[in-house]
């Protein structure tokens, strides 16, 4: 699934496919408190999204940002 995920507090873009280490460069963004290179996929419980890597560590997408499924 490609997913298109923008800040709205700054207006940078991120898009490309939810796969293994994907999303490093989003959790520096919001400065995550996650291992950068081992972020690994965006995941959502219907409501709210997650950042998780692949230690099952995760932490929570902040408000500001909004997640689209690109088709």
């Amino acid at each position: 699934m490609r997913l298109k995920v923008t800040n709205t507090k700054t207006g940078n873009v991120f898009e490309q496919e939810n796969t293994n280490h994907a999303w490093g460069y989003l959790a520096v963004d919001f400065n995550a408190d996650l291992v950068r290179g081992d972020t690994e996929r965006l995941l959502t419980d219907g409501t709210t999204w997650y950042l998780l890597d692949e230690c099952c560590n995760w932490d929570y997408l902040p408000s500001y940002y909004t997640v689209e499924v690109v088709k």
